[in-house]
């Protein structure tokens, strides 16, 4: 798009969603191409009342859809994943804590939310490591930036964070409802004549499929 024609991108997505994972190759495209035109919107869609126990049933059905996702698109998804993760009962299948530091992320450099996504999703699939424990996070973030000291702590107890967290995700449920969005990922590409949707089919196929897509959107 020219200099007179401004360009949003509003990625709806959730941090622990398997799907969003499968879009990483296009969300670090956009994130590159874009820069602070493209902008993170985290739905809640496991967060809150969407949280749900880590039971045998859930893990079953979280490992079939992942080893879809890798047919698909070529993301690993470990077996130290499904050991350490999907194989463990002492926590939620939460995504509370990670949209949470996200939002810490981004008040200090929105420009660090997709570094921040890309670690936690690496850590989580590829490593084995259990991204809904706040200490796991605070490691994660930590080095990304000055400001996120004591993140642990905060994920648990930092009241404006929470809040504004939970402003975000309302954010992202109206433009859902708006938009007739039901699932993540999703993408909305915002121009001065309004708001496109472009279609989840166009996220799994990286940077070659997302920008051409993008564009067209914009153009409509």
């Amino acid at each position: 798009m020219s200099a007179n024609q401004p360009i949003r991108l509003l990625y709806l997505f959730d941090p622990l969603c398997g799907w969003c994972y499968a879009a990483a190759p296009a969300v670090a495209a956009m994130a590159s191409e874009y820069g602070p035109a493209f902008e993170f919107m985290p739905s809640g869609l496991f967060a809150g009342s969407g949280a749900r126990p880590l039971n045998d049933a859930m893990a079953t059905h979280a490992w079939t859809n992942d080893q879809r996702i890798a047919g698909m698109t070529g993301q690993v998804f470990s077996e130290l994943y499904r050991e350490n993760v999907l194989a463990r009962r002492d926590r939620p299948f939460d995504s509370g804590p990670l949209t949470l530091t996200m939002t810490a992320v981004r008040a200090v450099d929105p420009a660090l939310e997709a570094q921040f996504l890309h670690r936690a999703q690496t850590a989580r699939y590829v490593d084995g490591r259990d991204t809904t424990d706040p200490a796991v996070l605070a490691e994660i973030a930590s080095g990304l930036e000055t400001g996120l000291e004591n993140l642990a702590t905060r994920l648990v107890s930092d009241e404006d964070l929470a809040t504004a967290t939970a402003a975000r995700i309302a954010e992202t449920r109206n433009l859902q409802s708006r938009m007739g969005v039901s699932g993540v990922p999703a993408l909305v590409v915002r121009t001065a004549a309004g708001d496109h949707l472009v279609h989840g089919a166009a996220l799994y196929g990286g940077r070659d499929a997302v920008l051409p897509a993008i564009e067209a959107a914009a153009a409509a």
